[in-house]
């Protein structure tokens, strides 16, 4: 199993094992990071993808990456991704993806983005 920085899920990301029972500070694992300089993409909270909800992908997925946005469940409706710091750590992944519920809780977050000129 690959999660975002490595293969190995308390290395990459915060989980039920190693989370002490609450979100934590982003980038504070020793193999959080990814190629683009991302942290914490597995676990410590899940977050709203552009796709949108559907039954599953066997013979229905995408075959360009991009997001599935059309013959959707509940049209509008992000799906989430990359498990939570209350997951096991076999669910930290981004192919894990989990209905959003229009509630609250600090199982959910979402990411803030600036662009960055090289």
């Amino acid at each position: 199993q690959t999660y975002c920085g490595g293969n190995v899920a308390n290395a990459s990301g915060w989980n039920r094992s190693n989370s002490g029972g609450k979100p934590n500070i982003v980038g504070q694992r020793p193999n959080g990071g990814n190629g683009y300089g991302l942290y914490d993409m597995s676990g410590n909270a899940w977050e709203p993808v552009e796709d949108c909800w559907i039954d599953s992908y066997r013979g229905n997925q995408p075959t360009d990456q991009a997001a599935r946005t059309s013959n959707c469940k509940n049209t509008g409706t992000s799906v989430l991704r990359g498990g939570s710091w209350d997951n096991d750590p076999m669910a930290l992944h981004a192919a894990t993806r989990k209905r959003p519920l229009r509630s609250r809780s600090n199982h959910k977050g979402f990411r803030v983005a600036r662009t960055v000129n090289f």
